[in-house]
């Protein structure tokens, strides 16, 4: 149920799923939810076809934690080299 996501009244996908939200990276589904407060930020990801998780948490308030998770995934996320064939 917490992937299970509606339609829009125009027909277009909702990404909102009980609080969280439900995405696509380098093809990978990533379901994540952020928060902040007075003086403090947090993110959290899921990768469930990868088993990755990553957690931000800070009291910077205005820390870009959104960029710092896009770049952790990234690292992770590379697309694995493809073999060459021998002749």
């Amino acid at each position: 149920m917490l992937q299970t996501t509606d339609s829009l009244n125009n027909g277009n996908k909702n990404k909102y799923i009980f609080g969280l939200f439900m995405d696509n990276v380098k093809g990978s589904d990533k379901i994540q939810h952020g928060v902040a407060s007075v003086g403090f930020r947090s993110y959290a990801s899921v990768y469930p076809e990868k088993q990755l998780s990553i957690a931000i948490l800070t009291n910077f308030s205005s820390a870009a934690i959104g960029s710092i998770e896009r770049s952790t995934a990234a690292i992770f996320l590379k697309p694995k080299p493809r073999a060459i064939a021998k002749k």
